[in-house]
């Protein structure tokens, strides 16, 4: 389906956008940036910044100024990206009572034009209660064929009700899903592990959250140079993984958690034969990271956690590229 021309929003005011923020200076402003093209009057942005940087404060109070917008800083001080969420969903809470709808967006992304209000106007028609939009991934520099197989597949789904979400970047959270879910929405443990939002979904479903897509909103994200050789994608495949199977066994059981990775397990053989068969190399790649992210789960068994978020975000000039895209 496609979106009704008119604006279903009726009061922006219910609306808080949240970004979460940790050493990212540069791609913030650019952010925001993208953001002020498109902000309804009314709206309130929020900047909650996990390395509690008095720059970072000073660079949000100019942005505000320059851009004309209404954006408020707050510090996290307790490390981790599940602290800083809860953080922004508080600050809604205290700061406009009777909200309506949080968006979030990652640090990392420039916000395409009328993709926020497509994203909000879209979980209102769809009576949602919580959405996520397309992410565009855009590497920094040329990158491994790996990177192309590991990055989710951008060709554009239809909007509508869709069975589950996984990212956090992009969204929109309805008050009634918050409500029912209870703090803390993010679990904690996972802050610095990462699968946060993943686990996030899974707990919504459990809470009978009505999810949906929407094609409209579009935001690009920039991807290091550091991310994109073959190296790293397979650690993060890896990392991941390992992550992913504390939280299957958290929301779905043991049970249902092992029966997953058997079936998974016994897929792979097949797939490789079958790439080795048609001289596929995209499809061995993904074969490839299939077995990777098996050796991640298996670890995740023992117990192990990965903090995939334990060392400082670099920086990027990713966003200069994305000064091209119209966005």
């Amino acid at each position: 389906m496609s979106l009704r021309k008119e604006n279903a929003v009726q009061n922006w005011h219910n609306v808080v956008i949240g970004i979460p923020t940790y050493r990212r200076p540069r791609q913030l402003r650019w952010l925001l940036e993208s953001l002020a093209r498109q902000v309804p009057q009314g709206a309130r942005v929020v900047v909650a910044d996990n390395d509690c940087d008095p720059a970072v404060e000073e660079l949000v109070a100019t942005a505000a100024d320059e851009l004309a917008m209404s954006v408020e800083y707050i510090m996290v001080p307790e490390r981790g990206i599940s602290q800083v969420r809860n953080a922004l969903i508080a600050a809604a809470t205290e700061r406009v009572p009777d909200w309506e709808w949080i968006v979030q967006y990652d640090d990392d992304g420039t916000v395409a034009d009328g993709a926020l209000c497509s994203l909000v106007e879209g979980a209102e028609q769809l009576d949602a209660d919580a959405v996520a939009g397309m992410v565009v991934p855009i590497p920094e520099v040329a990158s491994s064929p790996f990177l192309r197989s590991y990055l989710p597949d951008c060709q554009e789904q239809p909007t509508g009700l869709v069975e589950m979400l996984s990212g956090g970047q992009n969204i929109a959270l309805s008050r009634g899903l918050i409500e029912r879910m209870g703090s803390p929405w993010f679990t904690p443990r996972f802050g610095l592990v990462g699968g946060e939002d993943y686990d996030f979904f899974l707990r919504a479903k459990q809470h009978g959250a009505r999810l949906a897509w929407i094609s409209e909103a579009v935001v690009y994200e920039g991807i290091p140079a550091q991310r994109c050789s073959a190296r790293a994608v397979l650690r993060r495949t890896f990392l991941e993984n390992t992550g992913k199977t504390a939280i299957d066994r958290n929301a779905l059981g043991t049970k249902q958690m092992l029966s997953s990775l058997a079936d998974d397990a016994a897929s792979a053989p097949r797939n490789v034969a079958a790439a080795v068969v048609r001289r596929d190399p995209d499809r061995l790649r993904a074969c490839v990271l299939q077995v990777v992210g098996l050796g991640g789960r298996v670890l995740g068994l023992t117990g192990y956690k990965a903090r995939r978020y334990s060392t400082p975000a670099p920086e990027s000039v990713v966003g200069e590229c994305l000064q091209g895209t119209g966005s």
